[in-house]
């Protein structure tokens, strides 16, 4: 009835529980006979075997079916990747975490007669405490036993049929080895128990106790994707193997029985009361003497405090760049998880020097609203040739920052870019340091330009003119002019890009979409879409210092399988190994000629020209100048997000970056107050810990000083002031004496005829022309767009502070009317 409790008849009721419990008895009943037959075949195989030997046992009862140990070994399907710097410290354990295999470092036994450390000598041994531990936990009966073990089959029979499940286990240790490498663990037949028995004595009489016992503490899992004892130290304890004592042996061994159930990070009281009947039966079976024994180590226990697993490896953003390569690379990808031993080119010494005076400067620097800084170093000694000495991706790893590694990251480069534009000219454009320029306005047109309308005006950082100056002030000084007319008129901004790509930067096109094109004249001052990346332009640098070839990083010193030593993979000092350069390592390349990388190198070590009459950009006592002979150049963009300083002795070279990975600008600071003085620092503690003797850089036989040069268009030869030539005082060919200016370029048709072009040429209101080329050959160029307006102050988007600072036109989608040259 609605609104009622439904009744049962109270007969009908007792009928039905009646008809359960009989079903279920009558479950339970066949679920002991099963038992039964189990337990009682896998001890008559055990029997057999015992009596008529493993052959005879397996043929009578298995008709042959047993799984072939012909080609059994006692291997491991993965082991961790373990990373090391260049002196052997460990850096990273890499797990295979990926696809859910878990981390394992195989590692030796300690001797049963070894009474000393298991750590001696520097080798992890897995101790004698641990093996006793898991001995009398598994298997006390280990080093006694054919492989199994009859009376604890028997006895697990009586207590499976008698309770109905297994109080204690009957499977050995060797029994459990089996199981993992030739069953599924999840089948509990019949068939596979028996087998299991049988196989087990066959591995026995193949293989020493010893080495079943270290397969064994290698291979079983503890739980949290810890496969072996060393990886279960690691987790729990934070340690070497080698180095745990009798309570954290007994948390450990009592593990593998159930992982999941005694997991110390979640279930600690079970994880402790498991522990102390590992101690109890240590003491049953003589490890242990004296219940204090046992008490202390319980004692111990109590204040112990688990966390969850985490990833600890040292210097982490250069171990990341080291994983990528290993992931990019085929031939070592498939081999990451069967037991390398990575060595790399890291030099721990470095790399914290390096740590501490970028944070130092940084920190320094908080007021000015600068927050992030980084450096790499690479070696350009022959033995070790582009070794990645220091790498440094941001000032502070635990911030949010230092999850981007900034020594790989896209940055505006500024004015750092200029020597790729002037080491062009030198070698092409027949220029050379002494050849004059004049520091005055130019506009160039620029279809990008939204600003001044469809034109670029770059300007100086002291936003002043110094009028005519040699390219090695004009360089020296980082001034801006100077450089786009270089670009201009001799190198071509499509030129500059190359250059800087052909010695290093190779991402450079990926990074920067149209860095290619003609008129991308801020290119010589850093103005590209996104930048160049650190690493990139410290080894693009290093031609200079290398005396032409480029200097391709290294972050791999060698490769070696851990099993056999076998070196896989080496970069130098291989001893006689492989040495698969191209696997890892890009060989080195000749892009410029001794005679002309030493002509920039002496431009950029030339600290007098930093600071002359005409103009002292630096003074005489900057941040770039070291103890010994050394090259650098800064850069700063003009919005003030960047600021670098790129610098090389003949033995390293090294890049700074400082600024704030958001790009949110700084408060004034520029190259040589923010990233220059690290660079500095850095420098002078690397030659103290290198031990680097003071080496001058070699003039090649091919450089010599001239005063001769030639005037364009002409055959005449003038002097100029005495400087560096390339290929003798005798050379054939004098490089120009200065570069051709067309005027005031271009010029506004407003002003025609003031400088009038042929008979016949029309020059429309509104439009500007230039004639003359370096042949001083007439050639009318017409440009048509609206002219700039006069006096229009610059945006830091076009041009402005900085020391050396590059001006960076941002593109848009429809650019303004242009009439290229050439066209009416």
């Amino acid at each position: 009835m609605e609104g009622t409790s439904a009744s049962v008849s109270p007969c009908r009721c007792s009928m039905r529980a009646q008809s359960v419990r009989w079903k279920i008895a009558r479950r339970h009943l066949n679920q002991r006979a099963t038992h039964r037959l189990r337990w009682t075949f896998s001890l008559l195989v055990a029997l057999m075997i015992v009596t008529s030997g493993a052959a005879a046992g397996a043929g009578l009862y298995f008709y042959g079916h047993l799984p072939s140990t012909d080609h059994f070994k006692l291997r491991y399907g993965f082991q961790n990747a373990r990373i090391f710097d260049s002196r052997g410290d460990l850096l990273y354990n890499m797990a295979d975490l990926s696809r859910k295999r878990g981390r394992r470092i195989v590692e030796p036994l300690q001797a049963l007669a070894d009474q000393g450390s298991a750590c001696r000598r520097g080798v992890n041994r897995i101790p004698l405490v641990l093996q006793n531990a898991t001995i009398a936990t598994e298997d006390a009966t280990f080093y006694r036993n054919p492989g199994f073990d009859p009376l604890s089959i028997l006895r697990a029979a009586y207590q499976d049929i008698t309770y109905g499940h297994i109080v204690s286990g009957a499977s050995t240790i060797t029994q459990q080895v089996v199981r993992a490498n030739f069953f599924n663990p999840s089948d509990r037949s019949l068939t596979r128990k028996a087998q299991e028995v049988a196989l087990a004595y066959e591995i026995s009489q193949r293989y020493s106790k010893r080495k079943i016992l270290w397969y064994y503490l290698n291979s079983v899992s503890y739980g949290n994707q810890a496969i072996g004892a060393q990886a279960a130290s690691s987790i729990y304890f934070g340690k070497q193997v080698c180095s745990l004592d009798l309570a954290q042996s007994a948390l450990l061994a009592g593990l593998p029985r159930g992982p999941s159930i005694y997991n110390p990070i979640l279930y600690g009281a079970a994880a402790l009361t498991r522990m102390r009947e590992v101690l109890h039966l240590m003491r049953i079976h003589g490890d242990l003497s004296t219940h204090a024994q046992v008490a202390s180590a319980m004692g111990e226990a109590a204040r112990w405090h688990f966390s969850p697993p985490s990833t600890r490896f040292r210097y982490p953003q250069f171990v990341r760049y080291v994983i990528d390569q290993l992931n990019a690379t085929p031939q070592l990808r498939a081999r990451l998880y069967n037991g390398i031993d990575v060595y790399t080119t890291l030099d721990p010494r470095l790399q914290d020097l390096a740590q501490k005076t970028v944070t130092d400067q940084i920190d320094g620097l908080q007021a000015k609203h600068v927050t992030d800084g980084a450096l790499v170093s690479l070696d350009l000694r022959r033995r070790h040739y582009g070794w990645i000495l220091t790498m440094v991706g941001s000032a502070h790893y635990a911030g949010k920052a230092g999850q981007i590694n900034m020594a790989k990251s896209p940055r505006q480069p500024g004015s750092s870019m200029k020597p790729f534009n002037y080491i062009w000219a030198f070698t092409h454009g027949n220029v050379s340091p002494a050849t004059q320029v004049t520091d005055s306005p130019i506009i160039l047109p620029d279809p990008n330009d939204t600003l001044h309308h469809g034109w670029y005006i770059p300007q100086n950082y002291d936003h002043q003119f110094h009028g005519t100056l040699t390219l090695r002030q004009a360089l020296a000084n980082s001034l801006n002019v100077p450089a786009v007319k270089v670009e201009f008129y001799v190198t071509g901004a499509e030129h500059v890009a190359k250059t800087a790509h052909d010695f290093g930067m190779t991402s450079l096109y990926s990074d920067n979409a149209g860095v290619g094109c003609r008129a991308c004249y801020s290119v010589t001052l850093g103005g590209l879409a996104r930048g160049t990346r650190l690493l990139e332009e410290t080894s693009a640098y290093g031609v200079f210092g290398s005396g032409g070839s480029t200097v391709p990083p290294v972050a791999v010193w060698k490769i070696v399988k851990r099993s056999s030593g076998r070196v896989l993979f080496c970069s130098a000092d291989c001893s006689g190994g492989p040495k698969n350069s191209d696997w890892l390592v890009k060989p080195p390349r000749q892009v410029v000629d001794p005679s002309h990388a030493y002509e920039m190198t002496n431009v950029l070590s030339d600290n007098n020209a930093r600071c002359t009459v005409q103009v002292c950009e630096f003074g005489l006592t900057s941040p770039l100048v070291l103890s010994r002979p050394a090259a650098a150049k800064t850069g700063t963009t003009n919005d003030w997000t960047d600021n670098w300083t790129v610098g090389y002795v003949p033995q390293i070279v090294t890049g700074v970056w400082t600024g704030n990975a958001d790009r949110s600008p700084m408060q004034n600071v520029i190259g040589i107050t923010g990233a220059a003085p690290i660079w500095n620092s850095f420098m002078e503690g690397a030659f103290k810990i290198l031990r680097l003797p003071v080496q001058p850089f070699v003039q090649p036989p091919e450089v010599q000083t001239s005063s001769m040069c030639s005037v364009p268009g002409s055959s005449y030869t003038s002097t100029n002031l005495e400087d560096l030539v390339v290929g003798g005082a005798t050379s054939a060919v004098y490089p120009m004496c200065r570069i051709p200016e067309k005027g005031s370029m271009p010029i506004p048709c407003s002003k025609y005829p003031a400088n009038p072009p042929p008979a016949g040429f029309e020059c429309p209101t509104g439009y500007y022309y230039d004639y003359g080329t370096l042949t001083g050959t007439p050639t009318i160029q017409l440009y048509g767009t609206r002219p700039p307006r006069s006096g229009s102050p610059l945006s830091p988007g076009q041009s402005g502070p900085s020391s050396g600072s590059g001006a960076v036109p941002q593109p848009i989608a429809t650019a303004p009317p242009f009439v290229s040259p050439g066209q009416p």
